[in-house]
């Protein structure tokens, strides 16, 4: 946020016109930074996708952490993934589920006159 493309190893003060920065965070081997003034507003700058921002430029994001979900190669967050399973069951439970059931069959099988309830689609593919 200095303005030029040269590292520096002691603090700098920046972009004075944006107000008071509560909040900043760098990454020095995706080369950018992030900071939140008092208003909530979060500025980026340094590489971006191969482009040199080089003043603070103001962004939609609503975390300076987002800024590194979003232009980090890789991404990076400070926060854990987590997956969820689907509450829907197994693909073979549907069809078990489904097997001679009259009100969604399309198609029925008269063996020895007891009535069997099947699926087309779930025939052609066996």
């Amino acid at each position: 946020g200095t303005s030029t493309k040269c590292n520096t190893l002691t603090p700098v003060k920046i972009a004075e016109e944006f107000g008071r920065f509560v909040d900043i965070a760098a990454c020095h081997y995706n080369h950018i930074s992030a900071a939140v003034n008092h208003t909530g507003k979060v500025y980026m700058w340094g590489q971006c996708r191969n482009q040199s921002i080089q003043t603070p430029t103001e962004t939609k994001f609503a975390h300076v952490v987002d800024v590194f979900a979003c232009f980090a190669t890789p991404s990076v967050t400070p926060y854990p993934m987590s997956v969820e399973h689907s509450k829907l069951g197994s693909l073979n439970k549907s069809i078990e589920q489904a097997f001679d059931d009259k009100s969604t069959a399309d198609i029925t099988f008269n063996v020895n006159g007891v009535q069997i309830y099947a699926h087309k689609a779930i025939l052609k593919i066996r």
